[in-house]
């Protein structure tokens, strides 16, 4: 789920991304111990633009093509295992940093077909790319956005069956743009899952989670729209699931 390449709009982004040349690259080193264990992994991503008549708002009629960007992630997991308080207990640390590949940061919370999130009437932008407008010294020219994230997980067993897992993650990304709507943001989340498997490979889970955006500045409200506007905004979100697994 990811815009690539975009152009700054009012209050909006227009997506201006090109065609993939070469896939993306993944790669991962892992370790397990008894301890727990260890991985290491990173990501390359072209981030290229279409032409400029797809992107008015850069300011020229050229039709030829904005330069591209090579992306990358760096990311790092690290699980401890604690059975002196319970067979299957572990914490785990997470931390990632981005620098044209935004998704890897903020992962799953975009819903949609862009990286734009809205928590209550706050947005998230959060591209892999921008076309810097004439208006701030760009020739439709791309920079990478850049992110990083960290989050924390500890999960507990009352009993073989029956799990707790408390979680926290904290992000920031920053876009290479300023203006009244888009421009660097916080991210924070809480979580609280609690996991029922009676039988290898059946699971009932209850998740909740609580949400925060903080954007650099005001912005629009995405509930309310123009002349409102608002700083930060939290949310809640709960989901019940059975999984299933042969």
């Amino acid at each position: 789920n990811t815009a690539g390449v975009i152009v700054p709009g009012t209050p909006t982004f227009v997506a201006n991304n090109a065609g993939s040349r070469f896939p993306n690259l993944v790669g991962a080193l892992r370790l397990d111990q008894a301890w727990g264990s260890a991985e290491v992994s990173g990501i390359l991503q072209e981030n290229r633009a279409a032409n400029f008549t797809q992107a008015p708002i850069v300011g020229t009629a050229s039709s030829r093509l904005a330069d591209s960007k090579i992306g990358f992630a760096i990311s790092g997991g690290l699980k401890i295992n604690v059975p002196q308080l319970a067979a299957g207990d572990a914490l785990y640390l997470g931390a990632v940093y981005a620098d044209g590949v935004t998704s890897s940061t903020f992962g799953n919370i975009f819903a949609g077909a862009s990286n734009v999130a809205t928590v209550g009437g706050a947005t998230l932008f959060a591209p892999d790319a921008v076309i810097l407008p004439v208006t701030q010294g760009g020739t439709g020219n791309i920079r990478n956005v850049r992110s990083y994230g960290f989050n924390v997980g500890f999960q507990h067993f009352w009993t073989p069956t029956f799990a707790t897992t408390i979680s926290g993650a904290y992000g920031e990304v920053d876009i290479p743009l300023t203006s009244r709507n888009v421009g660097d943001t916080r991210f924070y989340g809480v979580g609280l899952l609690n996991s029922y498997t009676p039988v290898r490979g059946l699971q009932f889970a209850l998740d909740t989670i609580y949400i925060n955006v903080d954007p650099r500045g005001r912005q629009i409200d995405a509930n309310r729209g123009a002349p409102f506007t608002k700083s930060q905004d939290g949310a809640f979100a709960a989901r019940f699931r059975v999984t299933r697994d042969f």
